[in-house]
């Protein structure tokens, strides 16, 4: 059986959300050490063995974990709409001048 101290800083990395983006490896391992100790009603172990690790490791997984957005990546997509648009403003208006400047094809030389 687990050490508790042992139990409890194993239990609380599978259960932190941040270190499932940050270690997700060490996360899986702690709950497989974890599994290992658990014990069933019965007495017997929870223990995951043979059939059940094939069948676990042929299932597709989450792990690595998707890299969260953080606040620049958020700002540059919020802004993107604004900068398109002000993008478009400019173009018109180098085409506007250069149609009245005379020359049709909109200042390109």
């Amino acid at each position: 059986m687990l050490h508790p101290t042992r139990f409890a800083g194993l239990s609380r990395m599978v259960t932190t959300p941040d270190l499932v983006f940050h270690s997700p490896g060490a996360v899986q391992d702690a709950w497989l050490q974890l599994k290992e100790e658990q014990r069933r009603e019965d007495g017997s172990s929870a223990r995951i063995e043979g059939r059940h690790a094939a069948r676990l490791e042929a299932c597709p997984s989450h792990y690595p974990a998707p890299q969260r957005p953080n606040e620049v990546d958020a700002a540059r997509v919020a802004a993107l709409p604004s900068i398109r648009a002000a993008v478009d403003a400019h173009k018109n208006r180098r085409g506007m001048i250069a149609r009245m400047m005379g020359r049709g094809d909109g200042g390109a030389a």
